[in-house]
């Protein structure tokens, strides 16, 4: 029987920010010009509600950080204005 941890594989992702009405949008772009799959999305309500919606495709992986504001961010996150 293999070990669980073979089960598990690790992508890189490409991080990208977009405001709240850009996010559906965003999504949906790459959903449908890139063939890409939904892997997971989530909701961190102590950083504002922001939403994670993780996209995986052939042409790259995408992880979408969706908020309106960056407080609660480390520093260097809220620093990096070309993230916005």
């Amino acid at each position: 029987m293999p070990k669980i941890t073979a089960l598990f594989k690790s992508t890189p992702y490409i991080r990208v920010f977009a405001k709240v009405a850009d996010g559906a949008p965003l999504v949906r772009s790459y959903l449908e010009n890139f063939d890409a799959q939904l892997e997971y999305v989530f909701n961190i309500p102590r950083l504002n509600n922001l939403q994670v919606v993780a996209l995986s495709s052939i042409h790259g992986n995408v992880s979408a950080v969706i908020t309106d504001s960056l407080t609660g961010f480390p520093e260097y996150i809220e620093r990096t204005k070309v993230l916005r």
